[in-house]
């Protein structure tokens, strides 16, 4: 009997477990305010889980194309939140 190929529940992550809390400490440190550093932060786990999903990788800049386009397409994501969430990637 043929076993069917499964995809893997999740691909390995790229970034450390606790990078969310050390971004979130860092930008703190930087004086962002507490609503700017809880959506910068989310912004960044949303791209990271976007990231995983990828059936191939793509280059960086590539890929924070297709996310923010994703977010817009999906989401209805407004300029002023694509433009949030490209400065709390890059």
């Amino acid at each position: 009997m043929v076993q069917p190929k499964v995809k893997p529940a999740h691909k390995p992550s790229f970034l450390p477990a606790d990078f969310a809390e050390r971004y979130r400490r860092w930008l703190l440190e930087k004086g962002l305010g507490g609503q700017q550093v809880h959506w910068w932060t989310v912004w960044v786990q949303r791209f990271r889980l976007f990231r995983q999903a990828e059936s191939s990788p793509k280059p960086f800049q590539e890929a924070l194309e297709a996310f923010l386009d994703h977010q817009r397409r999906e989401f209805n994501a407004g300029p002023w939140q694509t433009d949030q969430a490209r400065k709390a990637i890059l």
